[in-house]
């Protein structure tokens, strides 16, 4: 969605059945708008399907292990914007 050419589709918009054939009937009217707009939507922003790996959890993996790996990568990435021995250390 963030990628969305929003020029491209409000140019599909306007050219939609939505302003050139609107329905007259409200209930025509919200079928119109959602079949026009999902029609759109799919065109300029295409769902995907996105698989999520749920691992099991690991009894030696403690909230103090957490915590230090992100204390780690909090100084590893300080160091890289930095440059500076002294945050290498």
């Amino acid at each position: 969605m963030r990628a969305i050419d929003i020029e491209d589709f409000l140019s599909d918009i306007r050219l939609s059945r939505l302003c050139t054939d609107p329905a007259v009937d409200v209930r025509d009217l919200v079928e119109q708008y959602s079949n026009e707009l999902s029609l759109l939507l799919d065109k300029h922003a295409p769902s995907y399907l996105k698989t999520v790996v749920l691992r099991p959890h690991q009894p030696w993996f403690s909230n103090d292990i957490l915590r230090a790996k992100r204390a780690r990568r909090a100084a590893e990435r300080k160091w890289l914007l930095s440059g500076s021995f002294l945050d290498y250390i």
